[in-house]
């Protein structure tokens, strides 16, 4: 259980439980602890309510990063490939033009 302080005006506090099951009631007891000594408990019965979209949600997330994990490693390869083709596309284009001169030279000559 994590308990933090809400304000100082009023010392209240908060307290948060955590990993409940839904639909499952609690008893929480709860005592304050200063200089002094522990206070009495306070005990409350309490019910957690079901929240089926949020652990559909939760079970959904993990399959969701790795859907977005894949999608940008598939985006990244085909930038590559792309890359790649526009490289070799100029290099033979340039080749293509020294040749193209270098036999235009070799005319002029004879």
């Amino acid at each position: 259980m994590n308990c933090t302080q809400m304000t100082r005006e009023t010392r209240s506090m908060m307290c948060v439980m955590n990993e409940l099951e839904t639909n499952t009631e609690y008893v929480v007891r709860l005592a304050a602890k200063n200089v002094v000594g522990y206070s009495e408990f306070t005990v409350r019965e309490v019910s957690t309510e079901d929240a089926p979209e949020t652990k559909e949600k939760q079970k959904d997330l993990p399959g969701s990063i790795v859907d977005w994990i894949i999608g940008v490693i598939i985006a990244l390869a085909a930038l590559i490939v792309l890359i790649v083709a526009i490289a070799i596309h100029r290099r033979r284009r340039a080749r293509s033009q020294e040749m193209t001169s270098d036999q235009e030279v070799h005319e002029s000559n004879n």
